[in-house]
């Protein structure tokens, strides 16, 4: 078994339900099958080690705000204007395309210009633009194209 939706054995289903019940109590960004078999998936179906990986990303999330404030958030002008990448638009056949050009970037003198927490911060907003962008257009288009251009 895959451990896919449509694919889960009877040990992986009550997997399923065991990480629903252990975490019925924290707000998430999402609550349905999908979101948490990712972390069944990514801990091999071991019901303790997905939960533990969930509440730290739950954490994280709660710190860098991004269910909260880092949507509103404005990074800093120096990261608006030298901060490479983003959401470019559609290709031919209407897939969304985001672009991330880091080949080019002197990320020293990104740290020196604004604080570290900042650049987590904005990528993590750039992630969680991703994440809302691609699940608008899969209503209607199934592949995503993110290109992440690194130095030659």
């Amino acid at each position: 078994m895959s451990g896919h939706m449509d694919d889960l054995s009877p040990k992986q289903q009550e997997a399923l339900r065991k990480l629903r019940a252990a975490v019925a109590e924290l707000p998430k960004p999402e609550d349905d099958d999908y979101f948490y078999l990712r972390w069944l998936r990514a801990r091999k179906f071991n019901v303790k080690k997905a939960e533990e990986m969930l509440r730290k990303h739950l954490q994280v999330r709660e710190e860098l705000g991004i269910d909260t404030t880092l949507m509103h958030w404005t990074p800093p002008e120096v990261l608006r204007k030298f901060f490479p990448g983003g959401f470019f638009g559609e290709d031919r056949e209407g897939h969304p395309v985001w672009y991330d050009n880091f080949g080019n970037l002197d990320f020293r003198g990104l740290y020196r210009a604004s604080h570290r927490e900042d650049v987590l911060k904005l990528k993590a907003q750039h992630f969680e633009k991703t994440v809302h962008i691609c699940k608008e257009y899969s209503e209607r288009v199934k592949p995503h194209v993110l290109i992440l251009q690194q130095p030659a």
